[in-house]
C-alpha cells in the first residue's frame, strides 16, 4: 500500500507540473484570431505590435499592453559562408535578447499584431511569427487584419505606454523544416522535390522591376508566380483570404497543394505571408521559407534567374 501511495504522489506531482505547461499550449485556438477573441483573452497572451517605427504605436495608438516590436530588429545582417547578407533571421541569442525586452517568456502565448493598414504591415506580421515558430515558440498567432482591424470593429486603442516585464525566453530549437537553403532551392529545381512558389508583384518576378538588393531580374528557374496580395482582402483593414479562394488560385497556377513547397520574394519577407497562408492556414507542413530569397540568390552570379512566365 505505502508504494502504491509513493505512485500515486509522484504521479499526481507530475500532473501538477505538466498540466499548466500542456494549459498554456491551448491558449490560441489556431494560428489566426480575431478581434473578439484577443479582446475577450487579451489577459492570458503578450500582444506584440510589429512596425517600422514607433511613430504610429506611439501617437496613432496601440492595442492596451501591446509591446512594440521593431521590424528592423526582426532582420540582421549576417556572414553566410562568407558572404555578407541583408535581412536574415538573426542569430538565436539575439532573438531571444530581443524577445525578452518584449516580456515573452519560454511558456508564453503570443499575439502578433500590426498596423493591418497595408500588405507590407501584414507581413512584417507573418515575418514575425516564423520567427518565433522557428526559435521554438509553438503558441503564437497573428491578429487578423491588425490594429486596422481591431479599430473597425470598435475596439479602441491607446497611446499609454505598456508595462514590459522582463521575459524569459530561450530559442531552444530551430526548425529545420521551416527554413529553406539556398541547396534546397537548386534541388527544388533540379529534382523537383519542391515546389517554388514566387510571392512577389509579376513585376518584380518578370524581371521588370528590381530591388536594389537583388542583382539580377527575374525569379528562380521554375518557380510559380501567387502574388502576395492575392493573400488578402481587396481594402484595408487586410484580413486574409479564404483559403479556399487561395487554394482555387493556386490550382489555377499548376501547383499541387498536397506538395512540398518552398516560398522566396526579394528578402523573406513577403514570402512569409505565403508561407503562413500555406504551412498554418492550409496545414501543410512541408512549406519552407527560403530567408536570403533572391538577394542571397542573387549574390551567386553562378545561379541561374529566369524573365519567363513559368
Amino acid at each position: 500500500m505505502m508504494k502504491m501511495m509513493k505512485g500515486f504522489c509522484l504521479v499526481s506531482f507530475l500532473v501538477l507540473i505538466i498540466t499548466p505547461a500542456a494549459m498554456a499550449s491551448k491558449v490560441l485556438p489556431g494560428p489566426l484570431v480575431n478581434s473578439e477573441w484577443l479582446d475577450a483573452n487579451i489577459s492570458k497572451v503578450i500582444v506584440l505590435d510589429v512596425a517600422k517605427s514607433s511613430a504610429s504605436y506611439d501617437t496613432e495608438g496601440h492595442i492596451p499592453g501591446a509591446v512594440f516590436v521593431s521590424w528592423g530588429d526582426v532582420r540582421a545582417k549576417r556572414n553566410v559562408d562568407g558572404v555578407d547578407l541583408i535581412k536574415l533571421i538573426p542569430l538565436a541569442d539575439d532573438f531571444a535578447a530581443l524577445m525578452r525586452s518584449a516580456g515573452v517568456d519560454q511558456d508564453s502565448s503570443v499575439v502578433v499584431s500590426c498596423e493591418g493598414d497595408t500588405y507590407d504591415a501584414v507581413t512584417f506580421a507573418t515575418r514575425l511569427l516564423w520567427t518565433l515558430k522557428y526559435f521554438g515558440l509553438d503558441d503564437v498567432a497573428l491578429l487578423d487584419g491588425g490594429n486596422a482591424q481591431w479599430v473597425a470593429e470598435g475596439y479602441a486603442l491607446t497611446t499609454e505606454a505598456s508595462s514590459v516585464v522582463e521575459g524569459n525566453f530561450v530559442a531552444v530549437k530551430e526548425e529545420a523544416d521551416m527554413y529553406a537553403t539556398t541547396a534546397e532551392v537548386v534541388n527544388g529545381i533540379t529534382d523537383f522535390n519542391s515546389q517554388l512558389l514566387d510571392g512577389r508583384e509579376l513585376s518584380y518576378y518578370l524581371g521588370v522591376k528590381m530591388k536594389s538588393y537583388v542583382y539580377n531580374p527575374g525569379h528562380v528557374p521554375s518557380a510559380k508566380n501567387l502574388p502576395y496580395e492575392l493573400l488578402f482582402s481587396a481594402e484595408p483593414p487586410y484580413t486574409f483570404a479564404d483559403v479556399d479562394d487561395v487554394a482555387q488560385a493556386m490550382t489555377a497556377t499548376g501547383l499541387d497543394l498536397d506538395g512540398a513547397f518552398i516560398t522566396i520574394c526579394n528578402s523573406g519577407h513577403k514570402a512569409s505571408g505565403q508561407w503562413f497562408v500555406i504551412h498554418e492556414l492550409m496545414g501543410n507542413k512541408r512549406t519552407e521559407l527560403y530567408d536570403g530569397s533572391m538577394h542571397e540568390w542573387t549574390m551567386d552570379t553562378s545561379l541561374p534567374v529566369s524573365i519567363e512566365m513559368e
